[in-house]
């Protein structure tokens, strides 16, 4: 009967954690006895230790694309963001290894057998402002920041100790967004729900990638 119940679940996605496939009524057993037939696996994070402890997969879903992202989604419930996600919009290609996840401060510490670094936030606006969810094909819904809030989190480390690089890389990603005939206003609008200083920045940083646009048109 619980074999059955777990055909259902991995039908309806292909990652949970191994506690919520034991509250939908599939017996510790089933699952043990489906990973011994190899219809579950433990995955592995690209770059990571080992097997990620508490969460299975059907064996498809481990090579999928999106494997990663919904494993830090299962883990902290929290938000892709920062360098991670201009690489996931195509804003920007270098990218230090491991997925940035923005999270409610009291979010507890993921395993050191994940590649997931958490960067944790006491304001709410960092976790509801400029917030995409994308439907995977694991079935696990991934929430990201939108090419504009990410873009607007790198800009918001230059005042910040160590903040440089992001800093860099969101001109960069601006850049890049320009040139893919993205507009600055949503993102000056989209500025004023963070910091005061952040729109004068923000300006700053426009006014620069549309002159780094217009000098590879030759214009």
């Amino acid at each position: 009967m619980t074999t059955s119940r777990l055909q259902e679940l991995l039908q309806e996605r292909k990652i949970y954690r191994t506690g919520e496939l034991t509250s939908r009524g599939v017996a510790s057993r089933t699952i043990l006895r489906a990973i011994e037939r190899g219809d579950l696996v433990r995955p592995v994070m690209v770059t990571a230790k080992g097997p990620v402890p508490g969460i299975l997969a059907s064996p498809d879903a481990d090579m999928d694309d999106w494997k990663d992202d919904a494993i830090a989604m299962l883990l902290t419930g929290g938000v892709l963001g920062r360098q991670y996600a201009a690489m996931r919009h195509g804003l920007c290609t270098a990218v230090e290894p491991g997925i940035q996840v923005i999270v409610p401060y009291e979010v507890a510490q993921v395993s050191d057998k994940t590649t997931i670094r958490i960067t944790r936030t006491r304001r709410e606006e960092n976790l509801s402002v400029g917030i995409d969810t994308i439907e995977t094909t694991v079935g696990v819904p991934v929430r990201i920041t939108s090419p504009e809030r990410t873009i607007l989190d790198l800009l918001r480390t230059r005042n910040l100790p160590g903040g440089d690089e992001d800093y860099r890389h969101g001109i960069a990603a601006l850049t890049t967004y320009v040139e893919n005939g993205g507009h600055t206003g949503p993102l000056l609008e989209m500025a004023k729900s963070f910091e005061k200083w952040l729109p004068d920045v923000v300006e700053v940083a426009c006014s620069a990638a549309m002159e780094s646009y217009g000098r590879g048109y030759g214009q």
